[in-house]
């Protein structure tokens, strides 16, 4: 099992920080092991991606756990029970699940949260991040399960409440050298 030091995502400086110009065997070392952690990490989580995107086209179905259609809730829960990952199935207890990112470092896996008026309502998973589109694969009444970019979207990007990540920890605690 990997180190519970090994912290997912985060810049890892390989200097001694006693002696910024001198490298230390064990900084280099620890340096490699956060590296192959997050390659690994970044590859679960396009595997979580791509799991999800074979539902797209799938029916809306309020309360619907199942390929046979799909509450937004449903479909998150049933996507990452599948790499052993349980979320509620319901948006407000997934908005309590895992760790809160701020939206700027949300990264593709992890859980977007909508909510009007405090007042949790929907949340989807999301697929690409950056300054000019926010993807996410989520199920909605509308369109079913569906790939979007919600920045396009006066609706969904008003109502962005938080993003949490349900994979990182998960993915540490079952981490294998």
């Amino acid at each position: 099992m990997c180190s519970a030091q090994v912290v997912p995502l985060r810049p890892y400086s390989p200097t001694n920080p006693s002696n910024p110009k001198k490298e230390s065997k064990t900084s280099r070392k620890k340096a490699k092991e956060n590296a192959d952690f997050n390659l690994r990490l970044m590859e679960h989580r396009t595997q979580i991606i791509q799991y999800a995107e074979d539902f797209i086209g799938t029916n809306y179905r309020s309360g619907g756990t199942t390929p046979n259609g799909f509450d937004c809730s449903g479909f998150t829960s049933f996507v990452y029970d599948r790499f052993g990952v349980k979320l509620d199935h319901n948006s407000t207890g997934q908005s309590r699940q895992g760790k809160e990112v701020d939206l700027k470092m949300a990264l593709p896996g992890d859980v977007i949260v909508f909510a009007k008026n405090g007042r949790i309502h929907h949340v989807g998973l999301i697929v690409e991040i950056n300054e000019n589109e926010i993807q996410i694969i989520h199920s909605c009444n509308s369109k079913g399960v569906a790939k979007e970019n919600i920045l396009n979207s006066k609706y969904w990007s008003s109502r962005i409440h938080s993003v949490r990540d349900v994979v990182s920890d998960d993915f540490a605690n079952n981490y294998q050298d």
